[in-house]
């Protein structure tokens, strides 16, 4: 096994500055994910922007999660790691895995041996 994380991102719960709500290393975090895997695509663009996200959204893979989304593709969701890539996980508002379908990807994440870590910030 690599040294990939799978990241869980908390996000603003409310519109304010960032300085706030999220901390610094937090933002620092985002710039060593190329790989998201969030609840709504516009909102996660939006968070990024702020949070002052260096890379070209071209250049990055968005895996969307809602419960629209199959379990075979969630297993594929994770597939990053396995070639040294962290992943972020964000929710549309507050912690991962808090009243939306995150815990599914963490579940899994621990199941396949995969490191999980939860940061500080925001929760609804």
């Amino acid at each position: 096994m690599n040294n990939a994380v799978l990241y869980l991102f908390p996000t603003p719960i409310a519109d304010n500055d960032l300085k706030y709500s999220i901390p610094e290393v937090n933002l620092e975090l985002l710039n060593q994910c190329d790989f998201f895997i969030v609840e709504d695509l516009r909102s996660a663009r939006r968070f990024l922007k702020k949070a002052g996200y260096k890379k070209d959204f071209e250049e990055v893979e968005f895996y969307t999660l809602n419960e629209h989304t199959k379990i075979e593709e969630i297993e594929n969701y994770l597939d990053p790691i396995y070639k040294g890539k962290n992943i972020g996980l964000m929710s549309e508002a507050g912690l991962p895995c808090i009243a939306d379908p995150g815990q599914m990807v963490v579940s899994m994440a621990q199941n396949k041996g995969i490191k999980v870590i939860p940061l500080v910030g925001a929760s609804s």
